[in-house]
């Protein structure tokens, strides 16, 4: 699109710039990753590993208990009762362990930027999630000072997936029909009415490709900020959880036999 209007070196000095930003928000987020593949794998290998022992182990502990006429503890059978259920739906085993990590590795790619990674159906739940992307195209093409509803089919004939291309024919067609921009994108839900009005007055001064910029950038510095925050809080949790995991599992498999030396004695 900037290439058709003849703001290509202006297109790629922004993207350059913001491809810097991305790749400065990977790197710092490189902790957060390796917590995450920490925290996936520990909890793969305990399941694994407290599998084969419940398939295996535990019912001959539980025949040596019965030849004692000794009861298993109520956390050793909480386990057992656990394993037997995993055994019966061991289907939703992957799912119910994949999904907490998937959810983790979506908001980091949000905060980010990476919004390509993301499952197109968030686009409809989340009307700003790509407004950051929609502001920056605008701007690139905005420079050329050309009618913005021409922009717009251009930005959508261009677009990488299919509901980019919808938003920016929708807008094309607010547009077309008398809308101004500042107001077509709010009523798409790209901006709030804060931004609109800060657009709005832009366009009267002729500042509408720097205000475009400065709120995408705004949005996901913010965005950015406050993902790393939930995830900074969400890390020692997931540790903690997945030590109470081993912790627990730890103390039933030990339990029964104090409480069978107990007996005997």
């Amino acid at each position: 699109a900037g290439e058709n209007h003849g703001t290509l070196p202006q297109t790629l000095g922004e993207l350059a710039i913001d491809h810097s930003r991305r790749m400065k928000w990977f790197q710092q987020d490189s902790v957060l990753n390796n917590t995450v593949m920490y925290a996936w794998m520990v909890t793969t290998v305990f399941v694994f590993v407290s599998g084969f022992i419940m398939y295996w182990i535990v019912p001959k502990y539980k025949e040596i208990f019965n030849d004692f006429g000794v009861e298993l503890p109520r956390v050793t059978n909480s386990f057992v009762h656990l394993a037997d259920w995993f055994v019966n739906y061991w289907y939703l085993l992957i799912p119910a362990m994949g999904t907490p990590f998937v959810i983790i590795y979506g908001l980091i790619a949000i905060g980010a930027g990476q919004y390509r990674r993301l499952p197109g159906f968030l686009y409809g739940v989340w009307p700003r999630l790509t407004t950051p992307s929609i502001l920056r195209s605008l701007s690139g093409v905005a420079t050329a000072g050309e009618p913005m509803a021409q922009l717009l089919r251009d930005l959508a004939d261009t677009a990488p997936s299919w509901q980019l291309m919808s938003r920016y024919d929708r807008i094309r067609r607010r547009v077309e029909g008398g809308e101004q921009l500042p107001i077509a994108l709010q009523l798409e839900g790209v901006i709030n009415l804060r931004e609109m009005a800060a657009l709005d007055h832009a366009t009267h001064v002729g500042h509408l490709p720097w205000a475009l910029t400065a709120i995408a950038d705004r949005i996901e510095d913010l965005r950015h900020r406050r993902i790393r925050t939930v995830i900074e809080i969400l890390k020692p949790f997931t540790i903690l959880f997945v030590g109470l995991l081993v912790f627990l599992f730890c103390v039933s498999m030990f339990l029964p036999l104090v409480k069978l030396l107990n007996e005997l004695s």
